[in-house]
């Protein structure tokens, strides 16, 4: 799917802005501290019948969620700061990055503004009962632009679910004096969940030495998939001419830190890991391979296992992991954002137009777990598509939302 190059400027100026405005300032949500309960069976014992996966909503860097479509939404987090939900492919759980108590205290001091990311914690949430745990936090003795104090921190990406959701994964720079976060490398982490509940344990580090992003303070992003782990990164460089030039690649590393293999791209702008047929590839959006680039924005689909990119035979499109011939919803047509469609087998065509994200994979869409409705936000307002009827379910001030396992898959057509 191609772009003409007046459409194709147009988008990566409104998708560079977009970006700018949903990183920024949120703070971890510090509700009360509570281990994640895990019920289990036994002889003699009743097992606990598990509610249904609920609509989980981020309303201004809170969670909400909603246990059926009409019924009223129930508060979840009382911080103001989070980021977007990121749920478990197995439901349930859902992890989240949210920005450091002292990098609030420090806004509020001086009137920072949120420029780049901010040290960050990870959390893990049960939205089915509010219970939560942090998984990632700043070092005992941390500092942020405290007068008279090193800086001492950590920035870190949003996590990643691996594909069985017994661990999480994120990039972290870990900050220590007046070094620029931008020149620091980075590294990924692997946080296995057996030990999330002790609080010595703070993850593997798998690869140690990502390349530093120029003039950014962010985390790389990372995508799990089952092939491995995807790695966007960026680098720094000069041309011909002594102008400064951004390298984007992704690399793709085994769980236990291989390389398996890397692909230097032309202007990156979206990616994530999209089934298509018996295998996983990284789906991404993109002008093809730094070595022979096209001159508009494409559909592409890297193969990990042999580093070859190849043009995507449709579109990406969101199913359910737990009911996948069920209600899917994918982009008809791309332009300065995305324009998309439900379908579903034997079930007429729903057009819901532009959505608030100019993103395909997007933070702004959901399926419920049975595959028979979908969730998005439009204007701030959060809305449930189920059996040809629309209910709006919040009002304003939506950012995101997750409901039941979701993937992405490549839609060839009708």
């Amino acid at each position: 799917m191609l772009f003409d190059q007046f459409s194709s400027d147009c988008y990566m100026i409104l998708r560079g802005h977009l970006r700018f405005r949903w990183r920024r300032l949120s703070l971890p949500v510090i509700p009360s501290l509570l281990l994640l309960v895990v019920l289990g069976g036994g002889n003699g014992l009743i097992r606990a019948q598990q509610p249904p996966q609920p609509l989980t909503l981020e309303i201004s860097g809170d969670y909400w969620v909603a246990s059926a479509v009409q019924s009223p939404l129930i508060r979840r987090t009382n911080w103001g700061y989070n980021k977007e939900p990121i749920l478990s492919p197995k439901g349930k759980l859902v992890a989240y990055k949210s920005t450091a108590k002292l990098a609030v205290d420090a806004s509020k001091g001086n009137n920072a503004s949120a420029g780049g990311d901010w040290p960050a914690n990870i959390w893990v949430i049960d939205t089915t009962n509010g219970n939560s745990q942090q998984v990632a936090k700043q070092p005992r003795d941390a500092a942020y632009q405290k007068v008279g104090t090193p800086n001492k921190y950590v920035i870190r990406s949003d996590p990643t679910w691996s594909p069985d959701a017994t661990a999480l994964a994120w990039t972290e720079l870990q900050v220590s004096g007046d070094k620029a976060p931008g020149d620091i490398g980075q590294q990924l982490v692997v946080f296995d969940m057996s030990h999330a509940a002790d609080p010595n344990y703070a993850g593997a580090v798998i690869v140690p030495n990502l390349p530093a992003r120029p003039g950014a303070d962010a985390g790389l992003e990372v995508r799990w998939g089952a092939a491995g782990l995807a790695v966007w990164t960026i680098t720094g460089g000069t041309d011909a001419n002594g102008n400064f030039t951004a390298q984007d690649a992704l690399s793709v590393y085994a769980p236990d830190g291989k390389l398996i293999t890397t692909k230097k791209i032309d202007t990156l702008s979206e990616f994530a890991w999209v089934h298509d047929g018996d295998r996983d590839y990284v789906g991404m959006l993109s002008k093809g391979s730094a070595d022979a680039p096209s001159k508009d924005l494409q559909w592409l689909l890297l193969d990990p296992r042999n580093g070859t990119l190849n043009g995507m035979p449709g579109v990406p499109e969101m199913y359910s992991l737990t009911a996948p011939d069920g209600l899917t919803v994918f982009p008809a047509s791309m332009g300065t954002s995305p324009d998309w469609q439900i379908v579903g087998l034997q079930h007429p065509v729903v057009k819901l137009g532009n959505l608030d994200d100019v993103y395909a994979f997007s933070h702004v869409l959901g399926i419920s777990a049975d595959g028979q409705q979908v969730a998005y936000v439009k204007q701030g307002a959060a809305y449930v598509y189920n059996n040809g009827s629309t209910i709006k379910i919040a009002p304003s001030d939506t950012y995101a939302l997750v409901w039941g396992p979701t993937g992405w898959r490549v839609h060839r057509g009708q």
